[in-house]
This record gives structure tokens, C-alpha cells and sequence, in this order.
């Protein structure tokens, strides 16, 4: 009985791992692409008060 609970423990173990990696990745992308997306935004509302500016 030990045994099979030290295995279980074991998988789950390596599931919190995997887990926890994938989520790491998880915010990793979407940092960038949160950055990203605010770069064009960011980048748009200048242009768009440069081409407004003239109005």
C-alpha cells in the first residue's frame, strides 16, 4: 500500500511540475503578446493624434 501511494505521490509530483512549467510559459506569452498588442495600440494613438493633430 505504501508503495503504490509513494508512486501516486510521485506522479503527482511530476504533474505539479508540468503544471507549473506550463503555466510559467503560459504567462510568459501572453506578457509579450499583452506588450505587444499595447505597442500597437500605444504606436496607433500616436499616429492617430499626429494625422488628428491637422484636423
Amino acid at each position: 500500500f505504501y508503495n503504490t501511494l509513494r508512486q501516486s505521490s510521485f506522479i503527482a509530483n511530476i504533474y505539479f511540475i508540468f503544471a507549473i512549467k506550463f503555466i510559467n510559459q503560459i504567462l510568459k506569452h501572453t506578457h509579450f503578446i499583452l506588450s505587444f498588442v499595447l505597442k500597437i495600440i500605444v504606436s496607433n494613438k500616436t499616429y492617430l493624434n499626429f494625422s488628428g493633430g491637422n484636423l
